[in-house]
């Protein structure tokens, strides 16, 4: 798929929609950004699966899951 349909759907109102995104591999550090932002944990969980993850967004997931 490409990046710009990604960055696309990114802010899709369907969560099954954004959920996939978050996983895609070729969605870039700034679409996960908007992703991780989402209050449901389904999204970081599918995001914390994505090669682009940064650390920082790493330290920020197992922070909100209490490690």
């Amino acid at each position: 798929m490409p990046v710009e349909s990604l960055h696309r759907l990114a802010p899709d109102p369907d969560r099954m929609v954004r959920r996939v995104t978050a996983a895609h591999p070729r969605l870039l550090a700034e679409g996960l950004a908007r992703l991780l932002v989402d209050p449901s944990e389904s999204f970081a969980s599918a995001a914390a699966g994505n090669p682009d993850l940064s650390s920082a967004a790493m330290h920020r997931i197992l922070a909100l899951a209490g490690l």
